[in-house]
Formats: structure tokens, sequence, C-alpha cells
């Protein structure tokens, strides 16, 4: 009974508030004259819109510092305890201050795939919205999946809420994104293509199409069924020929770019990738001189350059200014896409200084201000796929067909493309939106070399250019987050109150290699090592 009052609440207010379809009317078409047609654009629009927030979250910083993609020891927003080493349990308490790091994903996907549920069952839609219905559904269920370890759903049969691990979400998801993958296939009649230009949907593309449709359905189910996985066991017993399939026909390269970008919307930031301007910030000096908000981990500076440490030498701070020395790398992208500074800015001395940093990130620079009308909301690219079709054929055992792939992409002598400039390239910060990085594979690398690789390119090419969790997802599956850090979100604590269900957390180094915690088996600290011992 509990439950369902909960369900009346979560729909009193989501119909409330301007979401709800208009009443569903029978459509004339004989192509499709068993369904109804439901006017039900601005719905569709509102769970876009939503999604997209979710997916470009301020918040997002917080898994960014799990994958060693920044790094802080700034007290802000946690930032500090987040980054910390060894690592420390993840908070899951409704009075912690900074909750929203984990409740801003619950409450906008959980939401979304929840009424979805409801509104499927009072409504049909005619052919041209649900493909739609099904791909939004299918994302927002897929990254609850992605990021939380469990989540009730409304079972519409039993009208209760029954909680599904993150497996059977992330199958259900699928399962949509296959739907939206069939119905953006059909047509409306003989001779009309579905239309899928809403531009209720802010930022909206207006060359939307059902081809544009299916291969974003394709793209985020090869994200997200590679995702799925917490560690290298459970992602060996992935289904690597279905990724690849999806992957196949997702977004692809052809005279030119595709990319599934949104334009920013309104100057006061009514939708704008917050993700990428709170990570580029600079706080004192320019992009040249300055000091960064979150610097680059050092992390990235280890994969350019093989020499350089996995942690920031104490020592090297004297005076206030960081001497730590210069990498170097014969892969371009390290000057390319980074910035050399000694101002240590917000970097506390008198905290754990093995989180140092001397780089900041040029390529993802625009002047403290992701808001401008001109710049873009990068949500994926070509150059995913890519990576994902090499990561499938590592795990089936294709090692020269992977290396054929990463030798033509930006890995080797490919560029990701755009057929828009990046703000930093608009300000001459950058010469290129991509370059490449010029290495060279031959198929009979070992398994921790294409490892090395792969998490290179997640770390360095595909910065910014995908939404919350990209390298945390691929990181995790392949073992490589340091001992003790999170690999899922749990239920938010306010969620388990409502439930009646006893808070639980996860990370910590001392749960290393529990479930929902890093074993730091393969941790990204190790890996040259191991490669060095021919491991």
């Amino acid at each position: 009974m509990k439950l369902r009052y909960l369900h009346i609440l979560l729909l009193f207010f989501l119909v409330f508030s301007g979401t709800a379809c208009d009443t569903p009317t029978k459509t004339e078409d004989p192509v499709i004259n068993e369904t109804f047609e439901c006017n039900c654009a601005d719905l569709i629009d509102s769970w876009y819109n939503e999604s997209i927030q979710g997916l470009v979250s301020s918040r997002g910083v917080s898994i960014q510092l799990f994958s060693d993609q920044l790094t802080s020891t700034n007290l802000d927003r946690d930032y500090y305890n987040t980054a910390q080493e060894p690592r420390l349990p993840l908070p899951n308490d409704s009075e912690f201050p900074n909750r929203e790091n984990i409740d801003i994903y619950y409450r906008i996907f959980h939401r979304i795939f929840n009424y979805s549920a409801s509104s499927g069952s009072q409504h049909k839609f005619d052919t041209k919205f649900l493909a739609h219905y099904y791909f939004i559904n299918g994302l927002a269920k897929g990254y609850m999946g992605l990021l939380f370890d469990q989540a009730p759903y409304w079972d519409v049969s039993s009208e209760e809420f029954q909680i599904y691990d993150y497996s059977t979400l992330i199958d259900s998801a699928l399962s949509d994104l296959d739907k939206a993958i069939d119905h953006s296939s059909k047509k409306i009649n003989q001779t009309r293509p579905v239309q899928f230009d809403f531009d209720g949907f802010l930022g909206y593309n207006p060359n939307w199409s059902e081809i544009y449709l299916r291969k974003l359905a394709n793209s985020f189910a090869a994200r997200i069924l590679a995702g799925k996985a917490r560690t290298y066991e459970k992602a060996l017993q992935t289904d690597w020929e279905k990724v690849l399939h999806y992957a196949e026909n997702g977004l692809e390269q052809r005279n030119g770019s595709d990319t599934f970008a949104l334009s920013n919307i309104g100057s006061q930031g009514e939708q704008a990738n917050y993700l990428i301007d709170f990570s580029s910030r600079i706080v004192s000096g320019d992009i040249y001189t300055g000091a960064g908000f979150l610097p680059v981990d050092i992390k990235i500076l280890h994969l350019l350059d093989e020499t350089y440490p996995t942690e920031y030498p104490p020592d090297s701070v004297k005076d206030g200014i960081l001497t730590y020395p210069e990498a170097k790398s014969s892969d371009q992208r390290l000057n390319e896409y980074y910035n050399y500074t000694q101002n240590k800015g917000f970097l506390n001395e008198n905290r754990n200084r093995a989180l140092f940093s001397n780089y900041l990130n040029k390529r993802m620079y625009s002047g403290n201000n992701w808001w401008q009308a001109s710049n873009k909301i990068i949500l994926f690219t070509e150059t995913e796929i890519q990576y994902l079709k090499a990561e499938a054929h590592i795990m089936l055992g294709n090692y020269p067909q992977a290396a054929q792939i990463l030798n033509e992409s930006p890995a080797g002598t490919g560029v990701t493309q755009f057929d828009f400039e990046l703000p930093a390239l608009r300000g001459g910060i950058i010469t290129q939106n991509g370059v490449s990085g010029n290495h060279y594979f031959d198929g009979s690398e070992s398994l921790a070399e294409m490892q090395l690789a792969l998490l290179r390119e997640y770390s360095v090419e595909l910065e910014g250019l995908g939404g919350v969790g990209l390298q945390w997802f691929f990181m995790r599956r392949h073992d490589l987050l340091q001992e003790g850090t999170p690999t899922m979100y749990p239920i938010p604590d306010f969620e388990l109150s409502a439930l009646g269900l006893a808070n639980y957390t996860f990370g910590g180094v001392e749960n290393a290699g529990q479930p929902g915690t890093a074993s730091g088996a393969n941790s990204w600290k190790n890996l040259r090592a191991k490669i060095a011992q021919g491991q």
C-alpha cells in the first residue's frame, strides 16, 4: 500500500507539472489503424530535456574524480574526499550537504522511466512517437542501470514497485532501444517517412530523421551494453558480438562528421554543458599561466608519457609554486589538448599533495563560459563508436581487427571531426578540433597493452565528448579503477527511507573487491608495470 501511495504521488506530480499526454484519438491511417494517436510531443520533449540535463549535470564532476580524469583538494561539493587516496566510502545520507552528487541522477532518470511505464499503459502512441518513446525510455532506464546498483520500478501488472538490479534494468533498456530501432524503420504510410523533428526539444537538430534516430539508438545501445559490467570478470560475460552489431549500425563518419551534439539554449544557461563548464574553469590567471578549478589528473599525463609518475611528488611544491617538470610525448595531443602551469590555484598544500597536477585541459576551455549559444552539448561521437568496435574485437579475441580500427582512429592517424568548431578553436587556443595520437598497432599486443591504449583514448580523446560517466564505465569493466573506488551508486538515502529499506553505500579501500567497490586488481597505476613484466 505504501508503494502504491508513493506511485500515486509521483504520477500526480508529473501530470500536473505539464508532462501528461493529451487525450488520445483514433487515427484514420489504415497502416496504423490499430493504434491511437496521442499528441505527446510535449511529454517526449520534456523527457529529452531532462535526460540531457542529467547527462551533462555539473554533479558529474564527482564521477570524473572517481575516474581520475580530474583532481582536487577543494572541499566544495566534497571534491577532496571524492578524489582522496586511499579512497573513502561514498556518503549516502540525506543529511549530507552534497547529497545531490548522487540524488540528481536518480531523480531525473528514475522519474522518466517510471512515469513512461505508467503512461505507456494508459496510451498507445502512433508510429511517429513510438520510436522516440522507446528511445528516451531506454536511455533513462539504461542510465539508471549504468549509474546505480538497483532501482524500484513500477510494475504495471501488479501495480507495485519491484526492485530491479542494474542488470535487469539494462536488459530492459536494451529491449526498449531495440523497439526504437524497429519503429524508426517503419513508415506512416507507403510514401511518407516518419518525421522526428520536434522543435520543443531544446537544442534539437532540424535534420532529425528515422535514419538518424536509428543510428542514435544503436549507438547508445552499444555504450550501455558495453558499460553493463562492473568488473572484468563480468565483462567476459558481456555479449560482445551484440555490442559490435550495435556499434556497426551506429554513428559513422562519411564525408564529414556524424555526431550527436545539441545547441546551447539561452543566455542564462537554460541548457548548456555544465559538466564541462565546471571541469574546464580557470580560477586565476588565464589558460596559459593560470590554475584550473579542477586540474587534469596526473593519470592523463602518465598515459601520454610513460615516465610520468602516477602520484604527484609531494616535494615538488616550493614557495607555493608547482615545480614538477613538463611531460614529454610523441603523442601530439599532449601539447594540443593540455597546458602546463606552475600556478597551484586552489590546490591546498596542507592536504594530500599526491593529488596535485601541473596541467589544464585547454581543448575543452571556453573562457569560463560554456553557456554561449555558439557552443554545443556533445553527447556521442563516431570516434567512440570506433573505440567500442575495437574493444568488442579485443574481447572476442580478434586483435588484428582491433588494431586496424585503432590505427584508423585518433589513436593512430585519424582525427575526431565535427561540423562545428570547439570554443577553444574559435578562440585560437587550439589549432584543430582534434589531432592524431600517431600510435601504431599490429595485432600482436597483449591484453594489458590494448587496455592501456583504449584507456588513453577514453581519457584523452573522449574527455568532454560523451556526457557523464564515460571513463568510469570503461575503467570499471576492465578493473582499471583505483582500489576502493565506487563502481556504482547506491539507491539514495531519501528513497531507501521511503521504501523502508536499510541504508547502504559503496567505496572505501577497506571494502575493496566487495560488490560495488573496485578491487584495484588491474588499477591504471600498475598497468604499465604489468606490461613491462610481459603480462
